[in-house]
């Protein structure tokens, strides 16, 4: 069987973030990431025990622009990765989240938000509902007219953001 594409918008930039039970309101200026020194994983609600992808292992490939951090997992045909899937496309894990290394460089705002200037870059949770508004998740092979209008905006940035016109431009080659 052909891979399950996984595809999505991590965070977007300038874009604050509403706190939740983990964490204070969070903004990530564009470039901040350092994306090559340390894996980064592909998880389900942050949950280490349900790593599905990394870069190391090339399944999950993560690009940024000056708007956003993408992502795309190539993940192998199992039940579990077909479950996430099924999850993804009936609507209950359409949105995504990051987490920031702890080692980042920051500036702590007066209200307690906390905007990220340089940082590695080392999980992407498929969530059920994001801290911030503007991320999304979908399978590849998802015809976007069938997806929720949030999800259709993100794809739509996706698809202009440099690597995803690459990986077009590499499967037409096959």
């Amino acid at each position: 069987m052909d891979a399950i594409e996984i595809c999505g918008v991590a965070i977007r930039f300038d874009q604050w973030g509403r706190p939740t039970d983990r964490c204070h309101a969070m903004l990530a200026r564009p470039n901040c990431f350092d994306r090559t020194s340390r894996p980064i994983a592909l998880l389900l609600d942050h949950q280490e025990d349900t790593r599905f992808a990394t870069t190391q292992d090339a399944a999950l490939q993560v690009w940024a622009d000056q708007t956003a951090v993408f992502f795309r997992a190539a993940l192998p045909w199992t039940r579990r990765n077909a479950g996430l899937a099924r999850m993804v496309r009936d609507g209950q894990l359409r949105e995504a989240s990051v987490r920031f290394a702890d080692d980042r460089e920051s500036v702590m705002h007066v209200d307690g938000g906390e905007e990220v200037v340089r940082s590695d870059l080392i999980e992407i949770s498929i969530v059920a509902s994001a801290a911030q508004d503007g991320t999304a998740t979908w399978l590849a092979d998802e015809p976007i007219e069938t997806l929720p209008l949030a999800v259709q905006r993100a794809r739509a940035l996706w698809g202009r953001s440099s690597m995803a016109a690459a990986l077009h431009a590499e499967r037409a080659g096959r």
